[in-house]
């Protein structure tokens, strides 16, 4: 059979970018697409635009120069009294714009094939071909291949076509807006400020100094609904008592909406001719989706060039996704759940237990290890309140 490509990757995330990326890296004769259904690289921009090199670091690369806005030491954790603990970790701030536009060249430059404004509005796969249906310019066309990834993020109306339940608590995704500002100095700061508590119900509200007049000011809110604008505004008016902010001199530029499944945990990743992979597959950040989509693209490739794609050599990808990052998203989702059951005088009293200690000495090598140090840490301090008090907040 002659197919129109081996591998259509649908949706031009991050994930799916590096995993057309990396299958043409490794193999270069393989014919691949990216299918996107936005009309251009500046429509819809996601409002996600940091990154820290304790997550970076399992690329084993470092950000691009073209993408950087401006550089950070680190981060302050606050909590609802003002007490912070400091994170000192190289950080960068990008310009998501940018950073999409400097994959979808490279991808380009090695010869995947990239097509805008086509909406995938079907999937069909049988024992030899995956059948997809696109909307274009008003045209209904059809094309061919051995398999897909979909990385068309968390509204991935896909998955749901094919029965895949890709999130374990889908209901459980955190909505967010960040507004980026101008204003005198605000974003000359060297540190990003992320402030938990009850105005942020599950996650956080945040602070970003992007260098000079700018910053990104923005929260996250968890089983409130997707509207969570009245959030926004109250977190804003805190936010500008928090910095002395002269409100009659400031400036928001512009406001971005989105979703981050960080506490849905990935289930079902992969089934017959499909792989998952980023915000579709409950895959949260950046770093984390380029990550599953550069082993999703690694195994897509050798599945087609091995003549092997079957749903069990596919479940490599599952495999070695759990293998690396899977303990993360679940120590993730109970430090998150925690944080969301407990109220402000709670937060207050953990945060308390860290007088003693630059939280840098429990940093370790990646975010497990330096999770389960914390952990540790806490244990030792003050160990029958905190067992009490995980054990009535996860349970």
């Amino acid at each position: 059979m002659i197919y129109d490509f081996d591998i259509i990757v649908i949706g031009a995330s991050p994930s799916g970018y590096i995993a057309a990326l990396n299958s043409k890296m490794k193999y270069n004769e393989l014919n691949i697409a990216i299918f996107e259904k936005k009309k251009s690289l500046k429509e819809n921009i996601h409002p996600s635009n940091s990154i820290y090199n304790i997550m970076y670091s399992i690329l084993n690369e470092y950000p691009n120069k073209n993408y950087i806005l401006y550089e950070i030491n680190g981060m302050k954790i606050i909590s609802p009294s003002k007490k912070f603990i400091q994170f000192n970790d190289n950080g960068w701030v990008i310009d998501k714009f940018k950073f999409d536009e400097f994959y979808f060249k490279k991808n380009l430059e090695l010869g995947v094939n990239i097509f805008f404004n086509f909406n995938v509005t079907n999937i069909k796969i049988n024992k030899v071909h995956v059948l997809v249906t696109v909307i274009t310019n008003e045209k209904k066309v059809q094309y061919t291949s051995k398999l897909v990834i979909i990385s068309n993020g968390i509204n991935s109306n896909l998955v749901s076509l094919l029965n895949i339940k890709t999130m374990k608590y889908k209901n459980d995704i955190a909505w967010g807006i960040e507004a980026n500002i101008t204003y005198p100095n605000i974003g000359a700061e060297k540190y990003a400020e992320y402030y938990i508590g009850s105005h942020a119900p599950g996650w956080k509200s945040s602070y970003l100094p992007m260098g000079n007049d700018m910053a990104s000011v923005g929260i996250y809110v968890r089983k409130h609904g997707k509207n969570i604008n009245d959030y926004f505004n109250r977190w804003l008016q805190q936010f500008y008592k928090i910095k002395k902010i002269e409100q009659n001199k400031i400036k928001i530029n512009y406001m971005r909406y989105g979703g981050d499944p960080i506490v849905t945990i990935p289930k079902n990743i992969f089934s017959n001719r499909v792989l998952i992979a980023g915000g579709a597959a409950g895959q949260s950040g950046i770093v984390y989706g380029m990550f599953s989509g550069k082993i999703a693209g690694e195994v897509a490739s050798d599945s087609i060039i091995q003549n092997n794609i079957t749903k069990k050599y596919l479940s490599n990808y599952n495999y070695l996704w759990k293998k690396k990052l899977y303990h993360e998203y679940i120590l993730g989702r109970l430090s998150l759940e925690i944080i969301r059951k407990s109220n402000d005088n709670q937060i207050n009293y953990i945060f308390d237990l860290f007088d003693e200690i630059t939280i840098n000495q429990l940093l370790k090598e990646n975010l497990l290890s330096t999770c389960i140090s914390i952990i540790k840490y806490l244990f030792k301090k003050d160990k029958f309140f905190i067992l009490n008090f995980l054990l009535k907040k996860i349970y």
